[in-house]
């Protein structure tokens, strides 16, 4: 699972990112990420099926890998320039941080057969995150 998850990584930030940049606002972009990935987490609580979960693990790590990307980007552009590396360092803590605890995390409750509230509660996260992308980031700029 790392593997293809490395992949889509490399494809979405290699081929994708800079592509759907150039007709997409970040705003459209983060919302339809976090939208993917409520979509991808609601299809895991939803079906226990071996092809749907390659579906539903590519929604999650394709709209992980957008989102990621875009407001890495715009923390960026909204930082001020010798504030950069200091956000940008807090920034990249923070995510470590999250990709120490958030397995940790899952794996306990998914440890303690809780694996459809787990899915359900990440959909619920990926809807308020496109709540708050909407919200949040600038409105869509002429490109």
């Amino acid at each position: 699972m790392f593997a293809y998850a490395g992949f889509i990584n490399m494809v979405v930030q290699g081929l994708l990112i800079t592509r759907v940049s150039i007709i997409a606002s970040d705003r459209s972009i983060v919302m339809t990420a976090f939208a993917c990935m409520g979509l991808g987490f609601a299809g895991l609580a939803a079906r226990d099926n071996v092809g749907l979960l390659a579906i539903n693990l590519t929604l999650i790590i394709v709209g992980t890998m957008f989102a990621r990307s875009t407001l890495t980007a715009e923390l960026s552009r909204s930082t001020a320039i010798n504030r950069q590396g200091m956000i940008m360092g807090l920034n990249q803590s923070l995510m470590s941080g999250a990709n120490i605890s958030a397995p940790l995390l899952g794996g306990a409750l998914i440890g303690h057969r809780l694996f459809v509230p787990w899915a359900l509660a990440m959909a619920a996260i990926a809807a308020i995150g496109v709540a708050l992308a909407g919200q949040l980031l600038d409105t869509p700029r002429a490109r």
